[in-house]
């Protein structure tokens, strides 16, 4: 440290750097230096927040005379902030509910695709159809142009044209059956099986838990060789058995049978083979320009209906159908039933004792013998109320085969106990008797349904 111009004090750069690193360097002396120059500085605060500083320095009183002074720190008490209290008084509590999957069919008679594909193409779109199916679609195969021009940006087509007598031909194909899907719903053939008397496409329809059977049939009119006679009967009675197997399944399209006309022979016996197999029409309006119902969307007669919207027939002769099918359009609804039952779990068996034994059945015992029984219902049914009461409980009727009888049960009962012994102590001895049960249990199953459908199908005869 050396004296200045005009009697400054000055500092060279590596005092200030020693004064800093030394430990209690800082004395009185030199930090009123400093600040008097404007060289001490402290450290703002961090986050934004705004404290005054405090001192956080201690000089020593005593002067030791050749001895540098030392200074002592201390920590500075600094408040805990308060939290922000917050009115919970005001929230909501909100309930998430997962969006319900729909997926809108559309079924339409075309009557060519070919002067048709933009329309078509546009109805898609506008109609936000996830599937249509149509038939009359005149075209060839997958690659027809007409079908490529119908098909949407982000939808996929499954086809299926009529097959031609001759090949060399250069008449239009009439017939055909196509189906556009939007991509990420997965669409599969399934192969039932082929007629005369009608064209076929079948798929399986899968998206994420909604998933069943579509088939879509064109029966030519009747002004065709093809009219209305036993094959188309007998060949539709055929595929909707092998429909029967698919627990869920809807079947759309052209039948060109004026299903309105309850009087109609026709529409009474396909109405009976729909009726047979546990089916129903949802439509039930005119479908047609001259004010006839000649296509059907057919679903379960045990599953809720669908809701229905028929357009006037603006791009062919025939209306457009949609319906709009969600995951309970499928569910069958299950039969319930409100019935009263006692809460045992509840039963404290040394109350009802004390309670006996003060009651009128036993202290003054009627001598009557109608008097005695009145006495011991009314006594036991007062305590029982007491110590067990009842309460409504709703039972839901679970649908089991009709072979299903006791010998089942029981089996089924005893399989099931050796599954719980098994997953509460996994082992070797366990998983046999469970699985050596579960076999029995199979066999059992099935000779009871064969047995059954036997007998069934021998008293018809």
């Amino acid at each position: 440290m050396a004296d200045g111009p005009a009697g400054q004090l000055a500092y060279t750069r590596s005092q200030l750097i020693n004064l800093r690193r030394a430990p209690g360097s800082k004395s009185k002396v030199y930090v009123n230096d400093l600040a008097a120059v404007g060289l001490l500085h402290y450290r703002g605060s961090r986050g934004g927040a705004r404290r005054p500083r405090a001192s956080v320095y201690q000089h020593d009183l005593h002067q030791h005379v050749g001895r540098v002074q030392r200074v002592y720190s201390r920590p500075v008490p600094r408040p805990s902030p308060q939290r922000r209290r917050r009115d919970r008084s005001a929230l909501i509590t909100v309930k998430h509910v997962a969006a319900e999957r729909l997926l809108t069919l559309g079924v339409l008679n075309v009557r060519s695709l070919g002067n048709k594909s933009a329309a078509v193409s546009e109805m898609i779109v506008d109609n936000s159809l996830d599937i249509l199916a149509v038939v009359e679609s005149w075209h060839e195969s997958a690659d027809s142009p007409s079908v490529i021009a119908s098909t949407p940006n982000g939808y996929c087509v499954v086809e299926r044209a009529r097959p031609r007598n001759k090949t060399t031909s250069l008449a239009s194909n009439h017939g055909g059956v196509c189906i556009f899907a939007r991509r990420g719903i997965r669409v599969s053939n399934v192969d039932l099986s082929s007629y005369k008397s009608f064209e076929l496409l079948s798929v399986n329809v899968c998206q994420g838990p909604l998933s069943f059977l579509l088939a879509v049939i064109y029966r030519p009119d009747p002004a065709s060789a093809l009219t209305v006679k036993d094959p188309f009967f007998t060949d539709f009675a055929d595929m909707l058995e092998r429909t029967s197997t698919f627990a869920r399944c809807v079947i759309a399209g052209d039948v060109n049978i004026h299903l309105d006309d309850v009087n109609n022979v026709h529409t009474s016996r396909f109405l009976s083979l729909l009726d047979d197999f546990g089916l129903q029409d949802v439509v039930r309006q005119p479908t047609h320009r001259h004010g006839h119902q000649l296509d059907a969307l057919i679903t379960r007669s045990d599953q809720p209906a669908a809701p229905i919207n028929v357009d006037p027939p603006l791009m062919s002769d025939h209306s457009l159908i949609t319906a709009t099918f969600n995951e309970a359009s499928f569910k069958t609804p299950a039969d319930s039933a409100l019935v009263w039952r006692r809460r045992w779990r509840q039963f404290d068996y040394d109350v009802f004792i004390d309670k006996l034994k003060l009651s009128r059945l036993v202290t003054n015992t009627p001598s009557d013998v109608v008097e005695l029984v009145d006495c011991y219902d009314e006594t036991l049914t007062t305590l029982l109320d007491e110590t067990a009461p009842k309460q409504r409980v709703k039972l839901k009727a679970r649908p089991s085969a009709p072979w299903f009888d006791a010998d089942c049960r029981h089996s089924k009962a005893a399989t099931r106990k050796l599954e719980k012994r098994y997953r509460r102590k996994p082992s070797e001895q366990t998983r046999s008797a469970w699985r050596a049960q579960f076999n029995q249990q199979r066999v059992l199953f099935q000779r009871k349904m064969v047995s059954y459908w036997t007998t069934t199908i021998d008293s018809c005869r």
